[in-house]
């Protein structure tokens, strides 16, 4: 079986509100693939941005089940808080510690390695049950700690009461992180929709429904980004900036929409270009990838903001180059392409990530 087309034909009910955007818990999306020229529909469904809005959750005994899905995926502790908070030192909330798991193999707590974590060995397999209390009825959102070691090892199903449960990625990360559970992004889903109604090769070009769900899609993902612009997921809106370009460029969206999409993302741009500038001895600032996605990121939205704001998109692409430079003076010709200024090694995983990012770097410039 190949993925011969990726369409999502599962209708995304969202409402807008005055300053947000609201679900109606059932957004789904279906992939179409093909084998022996038959067209069929995956059964491996997503929910795209389940969580997004939080959990109203009654007072009493609740629970939350992490499952299997990609083998190798860490767990190390679970939070549950007010949806304006996050888990630190500062806030109470509940947290939820591995130990106290009813587990269902082959879910196991790993010792191996520091911190201990649940993990499951098998794909789609085990179960891990946590138990929780609350106070008081009200809306509450979950945090997550741990990370995956790959990209075919970074994923968990979550189910809360008797939600239905949907699949959610952890950051690939070399150490733990905090990260919030919601269902796969809306970034990827806006992309294929911006495109879909703005591309004269597509079968919905100029289809205006289409073109509207695509703008909801698109609000939808930049207020997403707030979310999840954490470390080190600040760069990770490129989908988002990109369908953000398609819509800008079509001729049936009007100044005022424009307007609104510029103003919005605007804060996660001028937040790359700030770190991009920066002269901290970070790891960050050290990180190959780190640089190439800042470049690209900057590049793009140099394109996009060279009519509204040129000083901007001036300074967007000045920051973009030095980046680029920057990288450039790590490894001049003949020497290996490594993951970081600091000596490590080539890696794989990063380098993939460095050619779809620098890819749009040279696409634009």
């Amino acid at each position: 079986m190949k993925f011969t087309a990726i369409f999502p034909v599962g209708l995304l009910m969202l409402s807008l509100a005055a300053n947000e955007i609201t679900f109606d818990m059932q957004p789904y999306v279906d992939v179409l693939v093909t084998e022996g020229g038959k067209d069929y529909k995956s059964l491996a469904r997503a929910r795209i941005g389940a969580g997004f809005n939080g959990y109203n959750l009654k007072a009493g005994a609740n629970k939350i089940t992490i499952s299997g899905r990609e083998p190798g995926t860490r767990l190390e502790q679970l939070w549950i808080g007010p949806s304006d908070q996050r888990p630190d030192e500062k806030n109470t909330g509940i947290y939820l510690d591995i130990d106290n798991a009813k587990l269902d193999g082959p879910m196991q707590i790993d010792t191996s390695v520091s911190p201990s974590a649940i993990v499951s060995g098998v794909s789609s397999k085990g179960n891990a049950e946590f138990v929780f209390q609350t106070s008081a009825d009200d809306n509450y959102v979950v945090w997550a700690k741990g990370h995956g070691l790959n990209p075919s090892a970074d994923s968990f199903f979550f189910k809360i009461n008797d939600e239905e449960a949907f699949s959610f990625d952890v950051p690939i990360w070399r150490r733990s992180s905090w990260y919030r559970i919601i269902g796969r992004s809306y970034s990827h889903q806006c992309l294929i929709y911006a495109w879909n109604a703005t591309s004269p090769q597509s079968p919905h070009y100029q289809d205006e429904k289409y073109y509207h769900l695509s703008l909801k899609l698109l609000e939808a993902a930049i207020q997403e980004i707030k979310l999840r612009f954490t470390f080190p997921a600040a760069l990770w809106y490129m989908n988002t900036l990109e369908a953000m370009h398609m819509i800008l460029n079509d001729p049936r969206t009007t100044p005022e929409t424009a307007e609104k999409f510029l103003k919005l993302m605007r804060p996660y741009v001028e937040e790359t270009c700030r770190t991009a500038g920066s002269t901290e001895n970070s790891w960050a600032n050290n990180a190959v990838n780190i640089l190439n996605q800042r470049a690209a990121i900057l590049a793009l939205a140099g394109d996009i903001w060279k009519n509204a704001d040129p000083e901007s998109s001036k300074r967007y692409l000045s920051a973009a180059r030095r980046c680029v430079h920057t990288v450039a003076s790590w490894f001049p010709p003949g020497k290996p392409y490594g993951y970081d200024n600091y000596g490590s090694g080539f890696d794989t995983t990063y380098y993939t990530y460095d050619a779809k990012f620098l890819t749009r770097y040279y696409l634009i410039t």
